[in-house]
């Protein structure tokens, strides 16, 4: 972004003391509070050379160079700055010529007859040339090397420290004012005895201004020359440095005396003690048209323009402390003080003050207000006055009993001269002066609607109108932001805009109040002046600055839109001497014929004009400035295109990146968004702040973005961009992520392929077990119990209780035979499906209750089909069914029972219900063993499983399990 003009200057109607002035030293991170020489680059930065090293300032942070951090600077002492066309930036110090460009530092001695010099002058004619003049002797620079100027004649100059170039030619100052033109030198304005030419520039006009070591501000024009001094108001006559504007002011930088302007000849001056020091060593106008300031001691200074102009005792008001503002009916404005009386202000001068002497009744102005016929009337904490035909008078008679401290005065349409004062609301009529509907709270405002009713906001006492003779009462109850009312004001639709304090901006219309505060996005809830513009916004003033809406946004607020408002504030950043605004009293603020806003302020009365604010469509460079990775310092922008790193070494997750955006009149205005591509979905808002931090960031390739915005604009279509890639440990790479994954594969393939053989291992297992309990214990088993059986029958007649012994054992080895059957059949890996628990279940079931006259219906839905059961849960099923048909069989005297399996969420459930005589389960007494309920429980639960019962007597009953698949 180059900056080879300034796109603004400084405003030249305001005062010089009416600037903005801002001031760094070392404690703000300057190297030194001398500051030789100052610079803007191409790139929008401002270099400052000091006593103490070189800086590079954004207008928030200095970058310092010096002998620790750059090589090349062996020297600290930077006593002369200059960029060329090719932004090869120029250091000079004591005895060396550094430059730098592209990232590249480099260094060259200094020629004998320029070293040790204070300062050495640089310029750069139309032609290429790099002039460069010291005190004895003026050279060209090229290739790094100085030579000697000679004219044609073999002349040469013993020194100049002012270059400058003009159509007619080259010219230098030394001990007087030469001129070369084809080649030959002539002496043009000779010098003053013992004085030498220090600067020099030349106006727009042709007139060449330059400055001397003693003898002043010289002129030269139309082949004359003459001197400024003293005796013209000059503050000091030796004189370091000229610089003159964009808008051909004349900037005065003298040795022992205070910053001067020159314009329209005229001299302003800066008080010495605003610089903390009298001797000004240099002077620099950026791109934005802030002028700055290096002084010897004092720092680096700064004045800025600002969106307001502020009047104040130092432009010669009466008093700092303004409390009420009126325009008169010639366009004159008059300004009310706490502590200086009445002042006039004519073109922005203030042409006059008034106070006690000439007949004020007190200098503590509280209010003012211009009547019908341009009568001014005066309201003080002593009286009440008036002002016409430039004569001050008392007021009328009898007024003066209306209060001793007049805080509103209002005339309505019909002539009628309203009084707010401490002792309440009076209208003065015919020479009296009567308290009005007997109001007796402060009355801060008075205004009339173009329905001609009377409102009048009290300091306490909510809102009051006088309509028709009668008087109506608003207060918080009704809607009412506060009670305590401080500015009144009817827009072009009729509506009533009430400033509150504390309670936010409150709109009255077609009967109804509502209010906007900052809860909707409204700046400030205590609003104490309400003004118009001619574009549909509203300006208001608070406590904390001045601010503005669009009146249609406040509109959609008090609606009750959802839609947030958005405010734009002004405060000491632009130009107010200090943002506490004052009220509470009639006109703290006013809107004069030309458009322009005035508001009181607790420090002068603050100017803004609606039509005239700076533009905000001027450059905003962008720059990234430093990578700092794991904590170390890897990448830099003063290492030209090649200072960001392209990768970063494994592990660098730890990532910080500095930017910075060189906006020098309001730094801190400055709002950033950033991404990093490859990382971020999208854009961060960082708003000031000037570093990205990122953690824990992988390996892989990204593009870092950040751009920025003013205050109150729009973001920048541009920005900054560096890219880099992160390099993965080999771990983290792609062919390592590959064999990883193949060796998983294998792995998994193997162990696939191992429980694949266990599988069917098993499978071969429990078929081989299966058929081994069934051949041979099985079968012995069932011999037992035919044996057993014959031994009965041969013995029942003769031997009865070895018969019945052997019936027992016919008995326990027949249930032995069914346990080892259930067993048999859970552990086949054939019966493995649950059509086959179907099957055995229904076959159990249907034995056994049918044998007893029980109907059985078993329901399934098809979707079970297929479904594969664990050997444990089939047998766990299988014998909790049959423990539960068993129990129905022995005590529920039933006629039918119902058995519904399905599977759900990974269970299989089961649900057994009969029609029996059912059962109090809270006063259940277990019968015989008592087991089989609990046993049934104990089952389903070492599975992991559920089981409920339900009964009633007379109403059957219902048992429920749930068994994980």
């Amino acid at each position: 972004m180059l900056y080879a003009t300034p796109l603004a200057a400084l405003d030249p109607q305001k005062a010089i003391t009416q600037y903005g002035l801002d001031r760094w030293t070392r404690s703000d991170g300057l190297p030194s509070n001398t500051v030789n020489a100052i610079l803007q680059a191409s790139d929008g930065y401002l270099w400052i050379g000091t006593e103490e090293g070189l800086a590079r300032f954004d207008g928030v942070r200095f970058q310092v160079f010096d002998s620790r951090n750059t090589e090349a600077l062996t020297e600290h002492y930077a006593r002369s700055l200059f960029e060329d066309r090719d932004r090869t930036l120029w250091i000079a110090t004591p005895n060396y010529l550094v430059s730098w460009r592209d990232g590249r530092w480099s260094r060259q001695p200094l020629p004998e007859a320029y070293s040790g010099l204070k300062r050495l002058t640089f310029y750069q004619s139309h032609d290429g040339r790099i002039w460069v003049g010291g005190s004895s002797s003026v050279g060209t620079l090229a290739g790094g090397a100085i030579t000697e100027l000679r004219d044609t004649k073999g002349a040469s100059l013993r020194g100049s420290r002012a270059i400058f170039e003009t159509t007619d030619g080259i010219w230098f100052g030394s001990a007087g004012l030469s001129l070369m033109k084809a080649g030959v030198l002539s002496t043009v304005c000779p010098s003053v005895a013992g004085v030498r030419l220090q600067c020099a520039v030349a106006d727009r006009t042709g007139t060449i201004w330059f400055g001397t070591s003693g003898g002043g501000l010289g002129r030269y024009i139309d082949g004359q020359c003459s001197y400024l001094t003293a005796r013209d108001g000059l503050s000091g006559s030796a004189i370091t440095t000229l610089h003159l504007d964009r808008d051909g002011s004349l900037w005065i930088g003298p040795i022992n005396g205070s910053l001067q302007r020159y314009r329209d000849g005229r001299l302003e001056a800066l008080g010495e003690d605003e610089l903390h020091s009298n001797q000004i060593m240099s002077l620099c106008e950026d791109g934005e048209g802030n002028i700055w300031i290096g002084t010897n001691g004092g720092g680096l200074g700064r004045l800025r323009d600002g969106k307001c102009t502020t009047f104040s005792n130092r432009e010669g008001l009466g008093g700092a402390y303004v409390q009420a503002i009126a325009e008169g009916a010639d366009g004159t404005l008059w300004v009310g003080t706490a502590d200086g009386g009445l002042s006039r202000i004519n073109d922005r001068t203030v042409t006059a003050r008034y106070t006690v002497k000439d007949g004020l009744a007190s200098n503590y102005v509280t209010c003012l207000w211009r009547d019908h016929d341009g009568t001014l009337w005066i309201g003080t904490d002593g009286g009440l006055n008036r002002m016409s035909e430039g004569r001050i008078r008392t007021g009328p008679a009898g007024a003066g009993a209306a209060g001793s401290i007049f805080l509103s005065i209002f005339e309505d349409r019909e002539g009628v001269l309203w009084m707010g004062t401490t002792k309440g609301l009076f209208e003065y009529r015919d020479g009296v002066a009567t308290l009005s509907h007997g109001i007796t709270d402060i009355p801060g405002c008075i205004a009339q609607d173009r329905s001609g009713r009377l409102w009048v906001g009290t300091a306490g006492g909510g809102l009051r109108c006088i309509s028709g003779g009668a008087l109506h009462s608003y207060a918080t109850k009704d809607g009412l932001g506060s009670n305590i009312v401080t500015c009144l004001y009817e827009d072009e639709a009729g509506a009533i805009w009430i400033g509150t304090g504390g309670g936010g901006l409150t709109r009255f219309r077609a009967g109804r109040l509502a209010s906007v505060t900052t809860r909707q996005g409204l700046f400030a809830d205590m609003i104490l002046s309400i003004l118009p513009d001619a574009h549909g916004n509203l300006w208001m003033s608070t406590n904390n600055g001045i601010f503005c809406a669009r009146k249609s946004d406040l509109d959609r607020c008090a609606d009750g839109g959802a839609e947030r408002l958005s405010c734009m504030s002004f405060d000491e950043s632009d130009g107010m001497r200090n943002r506490e605004c004052f009220g509470l009293v009639q006109t703290p603020a006013v809107r004069a014929r030309d458009g322009v806003l005035w508001f009181a302020t607790v420090d002068g009365a603050v100017r803004i004009d609606p039509e005239r604010l700076p533009s905000e469509s001027s450059p905003l460079p962008i720059h990234i400035e430093q990578m700092i990775v794991n904590d170390k310092l890897v990448g830099d922008s003063m290492g030209g295109s090649s200072g960001f790193p392209s990768a970063l070494s494994p592990g660098s997750s730890r990532v910080e990146i500095a930017y910075t955006g060189l906006l020098f009149a309001d730094p801190a205005g400055v709002r950033f968004r950033y991404r990093l591509e490859g990382l971020d979905d999208g854009w961060v808002e960082g708003k000031n702040r000037r570093q990205a931090f990122y953690t824990n960031v992988p390996p892989g390739r990204y593009t870092f973005r950040v751009t920025a915005a003013r205050r109150d604009g729009a973001w920048t279509d541009s920005g900054d961009s560096i890219s880099f890639r992160i390099l993965p440990h080999f771990y983290e790479t792609t062919w390592f992520y590959a064999l990883v994954a193949m060796m998983m594969l294998g792995a998994a393939y193997g162990g696939y392929r191992y429980r694949l053989q266990t599988l069917l291992e098993l499978e071969r297992v429990r078929t081989r077990i299966a058929a081994d309990l069934h051949d041979d214990i099985g079968i012995g088993l069932t011999h037992i119990t035919i044996i057993s059986e014959l031994i009965h029958t041969q013995l029942r007649n003769t031997q009865r209780e070895a018969a019945e012994l052997a019936s027992q054992t016919a008995d326990t080895a027949r249930g032995l035979v069914d346990s080892l059957t259930d067993v048999v059949w859970a552990i086949d890996p054939k019966m493995d499906r649950v059509e086959n628990l179907l099957i055995r279940i229904r076959q159990f079931a249907s034995t056994v209750l049918e044998a007893k006259g029980i109907r059985f219906q078993m329901r399934a839905p098809e979707t079970l089909a297929g479904t594969r059961l664990r050997a444990d849960v089939r047998r766990q099923v299988l014998l909790t069914c049959k423990e539960a048909v068993n129990n129905i069989v022995r005590h529920a005297a039933c006629s039918s029972v119902t058995l519904d399996l399905a599977v759900r969420d990974g269970h299989i459930t089961g649900e057994i219900v009969d029609d029996g005589q059912g059962f109090d389960t809270e006063n259940y007494v277990p019968k015989g063993s008592g087991r089989g309920l609990t046993s049934m429980r104990e089952r389903v639960a070492r599975l992991g499983g559920s089981l409920t019962f339900a009964s009633q007597p007379g109403r059957g009953t219902r048992v429920v399990f749930s068994i994980p698949l």
